[in-house]
């Protein structure tokens, strides 16, 4: 949980003076550094405290879910008024540093941890990753949610979604799987041949998509909660994450290529 903490300190801080303390070309370098190590931090951290999870009740899966939900949501809103104050953006990510403090005084000082925990042998054969569904999320969220005003209705599909399962658990995730990939084809039939009559119905479908993609996150970790037996259930919770993280990384790979054949679709387009 340290290194965590750590990178998190760390991307902020790098981000905030790469442009104070080197040139320009340097200055970029260390912001792509700096969300490397953002990155670090998540991903490291979703996986240690997912696993971790499996050692307190059950709803501790609904709680999480529906915080991860609306974490996104919240840093736009505060790094946005901070801004809007006045605050420099170079302050602005400084002053985010309590952040990550604030997550370690809540992880060593506040969190109860339960006692009598052991380390287990990893049993891959075991584990239930049905986390791979989420691969499709991920692509369909980097590549056709891109907007900032779609990502706002995206992200409120997200949330409710995340914090429904309580309400609403679904236990055939993989439905909610190629019901992304129908609105992946969709979008990219959109973003090549427009033919949606109104604006309304993207922040609808950007809704839509949150709400799939929040499900499937949601209802994947609360079965193996229920249903992976409790000595294998920490490592499962550990290991359904890779997918999903590569699932992210994968689709930052294939944005770059697609975003640029239709970008230059529309120019040749327009030229002609």
């Amino acid at each position: 949980m340290a290194i965590c903490v750590l990178f998190a300190f760390a991307s902020f801080s790098i981000v905030a003076f790469s442009r104070v303390l080197w040139i320009t070309l340097l200055g970029e370098i260390n912001e792509a550094v700096g969300v490397a190590f953002a990155s670090l931090s998540s991903g490291l951290g979703e996986t240690t405290l997912l696993s971790y999870s499996a050692h307190f009740d059950r709803d501790v899966v609904s709680t999480w879910s529906s915080g991860t939900g609306g974490s996104s949501a919240f840093g736009a809103l505060s790094y946005a008024g901070l801004i809007s104050s006045g605050i420099t953006p170079r302050n602005t990510v400084l002053i985010m540093n309590v952040i990550p403090f604030l997550m370690g005084i809540c992880y060593w000082f506040i969190l109860e941890h339960p006692e009598g925990i052991t380390e287990r042998e990893p049993l891959l054969g075991k584990a239930r990753t049905e986390g791979a569904a989420l691969l499709f999320r991920s692509f369909l969220r980097n590549e056709c949610i891109k907007r900032a005003k779609y990502q706002v209705s995206f992200r409120v599909g997200t949330f409710i979604a995340r914090s429904s399962v309580n309400i609403f658990p679904i236990k055939k995730t993989w439905l909610l799987a190629v019901l992304q990939n129908v609105n992946l084809v969709i979008l990219l039939c959109e973003a090549y041949v427009p033919f949606l009559p109104s604006v309304w119905i993207m922040f609808l479908i950007s809704l839509y998509v949150g709400l799939l993609g929040g499900s499937c996150y949601v209802n994947t970790f609360y079965r193996i909660s229920q249903e992976v037996p409790p000595e294998h259930r920490e490592f499962s919770m550990g290991v359904t994450s890779v997918p999903i993280n590569g699932g992210i990384a994968l689709a930052g790979v294939a944005v770059l290529p697609t975003h640029r054949a239709f970008c230059t679709y529309w120019r040749n387009k327009m030229r002609s």
